[in-house]
């Protein structure tokens, strides 16, 4: 068993790395839809609609997915350091930063039961929204008169909503798996 000294210092290390992710998280989640609103509407706002708005939102929606994982494992290290710093706040102190964490989190496996409140279903839908957005781009058809000019465009709407439904239970799914197998964890050490 480690002394207090030694948990204090793991503990205060643990709240450091907890703290650099969030806020990494957090950033990230206010950025990523304010770049893309401003991307998306500059290329639609042009007089000349350019042939390649399916390239740009593929791309885009590529570029957001990728950061969606990063946020998945953003979440998964956040929510082992919320169970690790539990553990340590029960060999150490009475409260602390990370006790009552999953209290909010918590599921009951027999009711399904879930606060809605928290930062994954968040992220969830800020994701959900901009890979959407970036799809429905991509699904754009440039519209062109018998001269060949170029006078608009057109999208079908069920490609890029089924894109957001799809991110947003994945994610909600993948965060409810990540607590259920750190809970799971915990019983199997108890």
């Amino acid at each position: 068993m480690p002394n207090t000294t030694d948990l204090k210092t793991l503990y205060d290390q643990l709240c450091t790395s907890y703290h650099a992710v969030d806020d990494f998280r957090a950033k990230l989640l206010a950025l990523l839809p304010l770049v893309s609103g401003v991307a998306i509407f500059q290329i639609l706002g042009k007089q000349e609609i350019t042939p390649f708005l399916p390239i740009m939102g593929i791309f885009g929606a590529a570029t957001a997915v990728g950061l969606l994982i990063y946020e998945m494992k953003g979440i998964q290290k956040c929510t082992r350091y919320i169970h690790f710093g539990c553990q340590i706040e029960q060999e150490l102190i009475s409260g602390g930063h990370f006790k009552g964490h999953f209290k909010s989190v918590a599921l009951d496996k027999h009711k399904w039961k879930t606060y809605v409140i928290t930062e994954p279903v968040a992220s969830a839908f800020v994701y959900a929204a901009v890979i959407g957005a970036w799809v429905y781009l991509a699904c754009m058809k440039v519209q062109y008169d018998d001269a060949g000019k170029m006078v608009g465009h057109e999208a079908n709407l069920v490609w890029p909503i089924a894109a957001a439904v799809v991110v947003w239970f994945g994610g909600i799914f993948y965060w409810l798996y990540c607590v259920n197998s750190l809970e799971d964890k915990a019983s199997e050490a108890t």
